[in-house]
C-alpha cells in the first residue's frame, strides 16, 4: 500500500529522523534560532553548514540526512533510532443504495483494510555510524 512504502514506510521514518536530529542538535548549539525555522531550507542550510568543518557530530547528522552514512531496519535490541509514523488509508465516499457513505461502511474486508493501515507504524533503524 502506499501507506507501507511513502507515507509511514522506513524511508520516511529515516527522512523525519535524521532532519529532526540535524535541526535539533544545530539549534542546540546555537547554530540556528527559532527565527531561522521561518526562512527557506537553503537559509538554514547556509547557517549550519559553516560549522560541518569544526564540528564532527554536526557533520554526521548531515551524512545521515544525505544517505552518505546507510541504514537499516532493525529491532528492539539494536536500533540507533526509535521511529513511530502516523498513518494514512483512503477511505473514499461512494453512493450506496442511494446513500452517500464510505466503501468501509458498505465493504467488511475494506473495513478491516483501513483499520489495520491506519495503525501507527513503529521503526526500528541502525545507522551504520
Amino acid at each position: 500500500m502506499l501507506n507501507d512504502e511513502y507515507w509511514a514506510g522506513i524511508r520516511s521514518a529515516a527522512m523525519f529522523q535524521t532532519v529532526s536530529d540535524y535541526i535539533s542538535y544545530a539549534l542546540e548549539k546555537k547554530y540556528l534560532t527559532e527565527h531561522d525555522l521561518y526562512t527557506t531550507d537553503q537559509e538554514v542550510f547556509n547557517r549550519i553548514a559553516p560549522h560541518h568543518v569544526h564540528d564532527e557530530h554536526i557533520k554526521l547528522l548531515w551524512d545521515r540526512m544525505n544517505c552518505v552514512i546507510t541504514y537499516e531496519a532493525s529491532d528492539k535490541s539494536d536500533y540507533t533510532a526509535y521511529i513511530v509514523l502516523k498513518s494514512r488509508a483512503v477511505d473514499p465516499l461512494c453512493r450506496h443504495q442511494g446513500a452517500i457513505c464510505r466503501v468501509s461502511d458498505i465493504n467488511p474486508r475494506w473495513k478491516k483494510t483501513v483499520m489495520a493501515a491506519l495503525k501507527p507504524k513503529e521503526h526500528y533503524i541502525k545507522f551504520e555510524k
